[in-house]
């Protein structure tokens, strides 16, 4: 009975620790926290993230709206970009923002993506 609930216990240890260390991707949400605290005065929705695992690089497409930001320099609505590294521990950096197209681009920022 003992060896049972031991080896139930370890399951549910096992499939816990699976479930929170992820599966390593940046997820839409993940990038859009970080965004947020780049352009907290902007509505901001990610819109898709494309990973390059042989860099360890993402990029993140985003739309933003009703900004009052510098970055947006008086453009209230548009796209952007964010530029992510991801590190061996698992971890995810948004290092870049910038405006789809033209503009400046704003880093090295160092903002891990949670």
């Amino acid at each position: 009975m003992k060896q049972s609930a031991a080896l139930v216990f370890a399951t549910l240890i096992l499939l816990v620790l699976v479930a929170c260390a992820g599966d390593g991707k940046l997820t839409n949400e993940k990038a859009m926290t970080a965004l947020k605290v780049v352009l907290p005065d902007c509505s901001v929705t990610v819109t898709g993230v494309q990973e390059m695992p042989q860099e360890n690089k993402a990029i993140a497409e985003f739309n933003y709206s009703k900004c009052r930001d510098k970055m947006t320099e008086g453009e209230p609505d548009g796209r952007g970009y964010g530029h992510f590294t991801h590190y061996n521990d698992g971890r995810w950096v948004l290092m870049e923002v910038g405006k789809k197209g033209y503009g400046p681009r704003y880093g090295p920022l160092n903002i891990e993506a949670k």
